[in-house]
């Protein structure tokens, strides 16, 4: 009879265990998810609501800007873009979250300050639009203060791009004039920034989360941009075809890049006719780390794959395309540096190398 009993006993025991671990791992998961909506709800998080705390906690880590550089003259042209293109071409999408971590530059030649005007139409151009207001944590103006000596073209440009990398080797970009915020913006450390001039426009949708996804992409670069897509042989035969176009993606954050812009500006600063660079601080990025006369093999075999081309921007110099059938062409461009050919015309964006 005891031995009848014993058998279902020892199973009833066994079934016992089994059912307190299923309890003990269900509470467990009950707890961990207390847990997780006790801390979302006390990090102000409900849904898939986020404010803008969360964003700046939850975005990646990079911080990018996107650089404006542009003289009074090119005013008009900048408002056109920000009222045209960039509408056309919605820079962001706001489901993707990288606002919180890119700010907008406008980068001038002289001192913004005295231009009052200029800086209101730019901020209510940006204020006005929340298709582009969404894409930017902070909007910000930067002055190169280029004396008049400095001003002269085509010199000029070169001056202004590496008066902001030495702006950089010193400390943050600090907006001079109120923004969005009515304030000056605070000083900001950048890892990256995206050099755009006034010629180089948007043909895609969402090209600022584009290239803040390609300045985000593991892995080392200097500099990435295009090579001139000119089909013009003439043109590609010039030493400086291979060269990068300096609107371009540039990591900022590394000391030993800085180092190498200084020599390419040094260098610069001696070729006063422009023979030999042309007076364009792209071509001279170029020819002046291959010469082995100022970089030496070695130097230049560990930097070499830090000089990248993507297909994300096109450089057409100053062959007429339709910026918009070339990126129907191409799934891989979002933006294009060149002239703007519209319905058989030229419109009047002149590219410069």
């Amino acid at each position: 009879m005891r031995k009848h009993l014993l058998v279902p006993t020892r199973r009833l025991s066994a079934l016992v265990k089994l059912l307190l671990l299923l309890l003990s791992i269900l509470l467990s998961v009950v707890a961990i998810f207390y847990l997780t909506i006790e801390g979302m709800r006390q990090n102000g998080i409900h849904g898939i609501a986020l404010s803008d705390s969360d964003l700046e906690r939850h975005s990646p880590a990079l911080r990018m800007a996107l650089v404006i550089p542009f003289t009074a003259s090119d005013t008009s042209q900048v408002l056109k873009n920000l009222h045209t293109t960039w509408l056309q071409h919605a820079p962001c999408s706001i489901h993707r979250n990288y606002a919180a971590s890119i700010d907008l530059v406008f980068y001038f030649h002289r001192d913004i300050l005295t231009h009052a005007n200029t800086v209101q139409q730019l901020i209510n151009s940006i204020e006005s639009e929340p298709v582009l207001k969404q894409c930017f944590a902070s909007v910000r103006f930067v002055n190169a203060l280029l004396t008049m000596d400095e001003d002269a073209y085509p010199v000029g440009p070169s001056r202004m791009f590496f008066k902001l990398f030495n702006t950089l080797k010193r400390h943050p970009l600090l907006g001079v004039a109120p923004s969005l915020s009515g304030k000056r913006e605070a000083g900001m450390h950048h890892q990256a920034i995206y050099y755009m001039e006034p010629d180089n426009l948007p043909c895609r949708a969402s090209w600022l989360d584009r290239l803040y996804e390609e300045a985000s992409i593991p892995g080392d670069f200097w500099m990435r941009g295009s090579i001139l897509r000119n089909e013009d042989v003439s043109v590609g035969e010039w030493t400086f075809a291979e060269h990068i176009n300096g609107n371009a993606l540039y990591r900022v954050d590394d000391a030993a890049f800085l180092k190498f812009l200084s020599l390419v500006e040094g260098e610069m600063s001696r070729d006063l006719s422009g023979d030999q660079y042309l007076h364009s601080y792209d071509v001279a990025i170029d020819l002046v780390r291959r010469n082995r006369s100022l970089v030496g093999w070695s130097e230049f075999a560990n930097t070499a794959a830090k000089f990248q081309f993507t297909e994300t921007v096109q450089n057409w110099y100053r062959t007429p395309v339709n910026a918009t059938e070339l990126c129907h062409g191409s799934r891989s461009t979002y933006l294009v540096h060149g002239r703007e050919k519209t319905d058989g015309k030229v419109a009047l964006l002149t590219a410069k190398l």
